[in-house]
């Protein structure tokens, strides 16, 4: 039996704004996946290409909704991570670093070479996806379909309009900024405390 395809990103962004979690960070993962390879084949150093893969997943997140196909999409990754990665370089040149590429060298074009993410790289991708999944869940169906909505480029106005009973465009904001707070505490308090597997373990 042939393995099941991945579903394509556009197939994840939809069902991320009907309020599928598992979905939304599967194709959060997959963004910074391709965002750390392309920065990772222009800068050659490990931890500036996980910085900026971050800066694109946040850069890419307001545009979901406006991507037609898996195409648009990815290329649109590509572009702003490898211009992140260039624009860290000239920014350690200015600084008086050693480039790490020759002047005048330019990717336009030209696919680099994929590092690939090694075993530690893969972990902590795992990791951080699995923090995530567990934080939303623990807000309630009107916080994560909130955030979720608001992750993938939708305004308040456009989300109070889409709730039932609906609520008002500074309710929504209200409620965006209670569930912000509370996930960005869960996931530091998921780092901070050790797995039950890891505890059960020593």
């Amino acid at each position: 039996m042939s393995p099941t395809p991945n579903p394509s990103w556009i197939v994840l962004r939809d069902r991320a704004v009907r309020g599928d979690i598992a979905a939304a960070a599967e194709l959060s993962q997959q963004i910074w996946i391709r965002a750390y390879r392309d920065a990772y084949s222009v800068l050659h150093d490990p931890g500036a290409a996980k910085d900026v893969a971050q800066d694109t997943w946040i850069k890419v997140l307001p545009r979901w909704p406006f991507f037609e196909n898996d195409g648009q999409f990815k290329k649109f990754v590509d572009i702003t991570a490898r211009n992140g990665a260039i624009d860290e370089l000239r920014r350690r040149r200015r600084g008086g670093g050693p480039p790490l590429r020759a002047e005048g060298d330019d990717i336009g074009g030209v696919e680099p070479p994929d590092p690939g993410l090694g075993p530690e790289d893969t972990a902590s991708n795992n990791e951080r996806r699995r923090r995530l999944y567990v934080c939303i869940r623990q807000l309630d169906d009107l916080e994560r379909k909130i955030v979720l909505l608001r992750q993938v480029g939708y305004t308040n106005l456009e989300i109070a309009a889409t709730l039932t009973p609906p609520l008002t465009n500074q309710k929504v904001g209200v409620v965006y900024h209670q569930a912000a707070q509370k996930l960005r505490r869960c996931m530091e308090k998921e780092v901070m405390m050790p797995r039950p597997d890891v505890m059960e373990a020593v």
